[in-house]
Protein backbone atom coordinates (compact mmCIF):
# COMPACT_ATOMS: atom_id res chain seq x y z
CA UNK A 1 0.00 0.00 0.00
CA UNK A 2 2.88 2.29 0.99
CA UNK A 3 4.32 1.83 -2.42
CA UNK A 4 1.19 2.75 -4.22
CA UNK A 5 0.98 6.09 -2.52
CA UNK A 6 4.89 6.66 -3.37
CA UNK A 7 4.22 5.83 -6.93
CA UNK A 8 0.65 8.20 -7.08
CA UNK A 9 3.15 11.08 -5.19
CA UNK A 10 5.60 10.52 -7.47
CA UNK A 11 3.46 10.36 -10.79
CA UNK A 12 2.00 13.78 -9.25
CA UNK A 13 5.26 15.35 -9.13
CA UNK A 14 5.70 14.94 -12.93
CA UNK A 15 2.11 16.08 -13.71
CA UNK A 16 2.45 18.73 -11.83
CA UNK A 17 6.50 20.11 -12.88
CA UNK A 18 6.19 23.31 -11.16
CA UNK A 19 5.39 21.68 -7.51
CA UNK A 20 7.72 20.20 -5.25
CA UNK A 21 5.92 17.44 -2.86
CA UNK A 22 6.05 17.32 0.81
CA UNK A 23 3.26 15.36 1.82
CA UNK A 24 3.72 12.07 3.30
CA UNK A 25 3.75 11.95 6.47
CA UNK A 26 6.19 8.87 8.97
CA UNK A 27 5.69 8.72 11.88
CA UNK A 28 7.12 4.99 12.92
CA UNK A 29 10.69 4.27 12.48
CA UNK A 30 9.92 1.97 9.45
CA UNK A 31 8.93 3.12 5.94
CA UNK A 32 5.78 0.67 6.05
CA UNK A 33 3.95 3.50 7.89
CA UNK A 34 4.71 6.00 4.42
CA UNK A 35 0.72 5.35 3.62
CA UNK A 36 -0.95 8.75 4.95
CA UNK A 37 -0.28 12.30 4.22
CA UNK A 38 0.26 15.40 5.79
CA UNK A 39 -1.94 17.72 5.62
CA UNK A 40 -0.50 20.73 3.62
CA UNK A 41 -0.51 23.35 6.25
CA UNK A 42 2.03 21.75 8.64
CA UNK A 43 5.05 20.47 6.07
CA UNK A 44 8.24 20.87 6.19
CA UNK A 45 9.56 24.43 5.75
CA UNK A 46 13.14 25.20 5.01
CA UNK A 47 14.59 28.48 6.89
CA UNK A 48 13.89 31.06 4.59
CA UNK A 49 11.73 29.44 2.83
CA UNK A 50 12.01 28.11 -1.10
CA UNK A 51 13.92 30.54 -2.16
CA UNK A 52 16.77 29.77 0.38
CA UNK A 53 16.39 26.27 -0.15
CA UNK A 54 16.99 26.42 -4.20
CA UNK A 55 19.73 29.20 -3.53
CA UNK A 56 21.40 26.31 -0.86
CA UNK A 57 21.42 23.87 -3.21
CA UNK A 58 22.56 25.84 -6.38
CA UNK A 59 25.53 27.23 -4.25
CA UNK A 60 26.65 23.46 -2.67
CA UNK A 61 26.16 21.46 -5.98
CA UNK A 62 28.68 20.87 -8.00
CA UNK A 63 28.27 19.48 -11.45
CA UNK A 64 29.72 16.47 -12.06
CA UNK A 65 32.99 16.68 -14.84
CA UNK A 66 32.22 13.11 -16.50
CA UNK A 67 28.33 14.49 -17.12
CA UNK A 68 29.54 17.86 -18.38
CA UNK A 69 32.01 16.10 -20.28
CA UNK A 70 29.62 14.25 -22.11
CA UNK A 71 27.33 16.68 -22.33
CA UNK A 72 24.49 15.07 -20.26
CA UNK A 73 21.66 16.39 -18.34
CA UNK A 74 18.98 15.28 -16.29
CA UNK A 75 16.46 15.61 -13.44
CA UNK A 76 16.71 13.56 -10.05
CA UNK A 77 13.84 13.01 -7.97
CA UNK A 78 15.28 12.70 -4.10
CA UNK A 79 13.04 12.37 -1.10
CA UNK A 80 14.23 12.77 2.21
CA UNK A 81 12.83 12.80 5.74
CA UNK A 82 12.29 15.62 7.69
CA UNK A 83 12.59 14.27 11.27
CA UNK A 84 10.42 15.75 13.93
CA UNK A 85 14.15 17.62 15.06
CA UNK A 86 14.13 18.94 11.88
CA UNK A 87 17.17 17.09 10.82
CA UNK A 88 17.51 15.42 7.25
CA UNK A 89 17.36 11.73 7.29
CA UNK A 90 17.35 8.81 4.83
CA UNK A 91 17.82 10.31 1.81
CA UNK A 92 17.75 8.21 -2.12
CA UNK A 93 16.84 8.58 -5.03
CA UNK A 94 12.89 8.12 -5.86
CA UNK A 95 13.63 8.68 -9.57
CA UNK A 96 16.71 8.59 -11.18
CA UNK A 97 17.97 10.79 -13.71
CA UNK A 98 19.74 7.80 -15.40
CA UNK A 99 23.27 9.32 -15.37
CA UNK A 100 24.83 8.31 -11.17
CA UNK A 101 27.01 10.83 -10.85
CA UNK A 102 24.28 13.30 -10.95
CA UNK A 103 21.86 10.71 -8.76
CA UNK A 104 24.73 10.84 -6.39
CA UNK A 105 25.45 14.17 -6.54
CA UNK A 106 21.86 15.49 -5.55
CA UNK A 107 21.50 12.98 -2.58
CA UNK A 108 25.19 14.40 -1.18
CA UNK A 109 23.77 17.76 -1.31
CA UNK A 110 20.69 17.00 0.58
CA UNK A 111 22.77 15.43 3.31
CA UNK A 112 24.79 18.59 3.65
CA UNK A 113 21.01 20.62 4.06
CA UNK A 114 21.00 22.70 7.23
CA UNK A 115 17.71 21.83 9.93
CA UNK A 116 14.03 22.60 8.72
CA UNK A 117 11.27 23.61 10.53
CA UNK A 118 9.39 20.46 11.24
CA UNK A 119 6.00 19.36 9.85
CA UNK A 120 3.36 20.05 12.88
CA UNK A 121 0.39 17.77 13.19
CA UNK A 122 -1.94 18.30 16.41
CA UNK A 123 0.45 20.51 18.19
CA UNK A 124 3.25 18.24 17.70
CA UNK A 125 6.56 17.67 15.42
CA UNK A 126 6.08 14.84 13.04
CA UNK A 127 8.84 13.00 10.87
CA UNK A 128 7.63 14.18 7.14
CA UNK A 129 8.73 13.11 4.18
CA UNK A 130 9.79 15.62 1.30
CA UNK A 131 10.12 15.32 -2.46
CA UNK A 132 12.14 17.81 -4.27
CA UNK A 133 13.12 17.29 -8.47
CA UNK A 134 16.92 18.60 -8.63
CA UNK A 135 17.67 19.53 -12.42
CA UNK A 136 21.42 19.65 -14.00
CA UNK A 137 20.99 21.45 -16.88
CA UNK A 138 24.05 22.93 -19.19
CA UNK A 139 24.06 26.26 -20.97
CA UNK A 140 23.61 26.19 -24.81
CA UNK A 141 27.73 26.47 -25.07
CA UNK A 142 27.71 23.31 -23.26
CA UNK A 143 29.13 24.42 -20.03
CA UNK A 144 27.06 23.95 -16.29
CA UNK A 145 24.56 26.10 -15.18
CA UNK A 146 23.72 25.93 -11.27
CA UNK A 147 20.82 22.73 -10.64
CA UNK A 148 17.49 24.03 -9.77
CA UNK A 149 15.05 22.80 -7.50
CA UNK A 150 11.44 22.71 -8.64
CA UNK A 151 9.80 25.86 -6.91
CA UNK A 152 6.08 25.35 -4.91
CA UNK A 153 3.60 27.20 -5.54
CA UNK A 154 3.75 30.41 -4.16
CA UNK A 155 2.05 31.04 -0.15
CA UNK A 156 3.45 27.29 0.45
CA UNK A 157 7.03 28.80 1.34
Amino acid sequence: MSRFFTTMLLLLALALPGQALTTVAHTAATEETRDFICPPVPSPAFPGGQDSLFNFISTHTHYPDDAAQRHIEGRVVVEFLVRASGKVDSVKVLQSSLTPSLDSEAVRVMWLLPDFNPAIEHGHPIDCWYFLPVTFRLSQEGSPLKPEGTRLPSGDE
